[in-house]
């Protein structure tokens, strides 16, 4: 599977912007419910990653999720969890969603 198959699907089939779905952190799931909530941005900016808010309020959302991309995003989660602990100490925590 492509590694970023899961921000295709967020952005193809759940209608999120790039910026958006790439900034979703874990706190802002709940994968029992199937949403997530879009509070920050992440873009890159010339040559530097930059943070952000949704430009709008509107922008600042629940996104309902597909009962597949939540089983995704559930397999995701247990990987991700995985290879923070091969890491250790080395790991940065982001809490990204996608972060990999």
């Amino acid at each position: 599977m492509d590694r970023l198959h899961l921000a295709y699907r967020l952005v193809l089939l759940r209608g999120m912007r790039r910026g958006e779905a790439l900034g979703v952190r874990w706190a802002d799931t709940d994968l029992d419910a199937g949403c997530l909530r879009v509070r920050q941005t992440m873009l890159k900016i010339g040559g530097d990653v930059v943070k952000g808010r949704p430009t709008s309020r509107a922008g600042e959302r629940i996104v309902w999720l597909d009962q597949a991309t939540t089983d995704l995003l559930k397999a995701h989660r247990r990987a991700q969890l995985a290879a923070r602990l091969r890491a250790g100490q080395s790991w940065q925590d982001h809490d990204l969603l996608l972060l990999r």
